[in-house]
């Protein structure tokens, strides 16, 4: 065997080896609801990680990401690490239907007594047949080897273990807008309470 061929055999193994990791990292978000860790978190900042980590991803596309805050929202009272899982899923989702000049919207608002993160998109829409299924566990679009069907499951089981809710619209090839509310004030024990960023 060339080393190069070798090289080339490494590289599928270390792919395939990531995709293991990603689905038992799902299927453990999934199977096993682990305590939310509540502290006191800028939501723009969480969002911000988002971009910076998915800009790679935004490159390949030739997509541009477009960002809308509205700075006068208060630090929420949220799982940051598990948020950010969800805003990075739905983002990868909305680039992942992105055909030529396509861009993802990140949009914070408020909305009543909830803070309303949009992640919006002008990719190809989700098919009205499809649409009633998307949160069901284990239902995917994607080809064999390529998604799990646990992502939007698994964010909003999140998003509702928050107090929140997440709503989609969408219309075929015009995109898609997916909105996250968490509630802006939460009773909580002061012991779960960690005041940090």
């Amino acid at each position: 065997m060339t080393p190069e061929r070798a090289q080339e055999y490494l590289h599928f193994m270390e792919d395939g080896l990531q995709r293991v990791q990603r689905i038992v990292r799902q299927l453990l978000d999934f199977s096993q609801q682990r305590d939310l860790e509540l502290s006191l978190a800028d939501l723009h900042l969480i969002l911000d990680r988002v971009a910076v980590l998915t800009e790679h991803v935004f490159i390949e596309r030739k997509a541009k990401l477009k960002k809308q805050y509205d700075e006068t929202l208060p630090h929420l009272l949220v799982d940051a690490p598990m948020i950010e899982q969800v805003v990075m899923n739905l983002v990868l989702n909305a680039v992942q239907s992105l055909k030529k000049d396509g861009y993802v919207s990140l949009e914070t608002r408020k909305h009543e007594d909830a803070c309303e993160i949009i992640v919006e998109d002008n990719g190809c829409g989700i098919a009205a047949n499809v649409r009633p299924h998307i949160f069901d566990p284990f239902f995917t679009t994607k080809g064999t080897g390529e998604g799990t069907g646990l992502g939007l499951s698994v964010s909003l089981g999140i998003v509702q273990r928050h107090g929140g809710e997440m709503l989609v619209e969408s219309e075929e090839g015009r995109g898609t807008r997916f909105s996250v509310r968490l509630p802006l004030v939460r009773s909580r024990m002061p012991s779960m309470l960690k005041v940090g960023s």
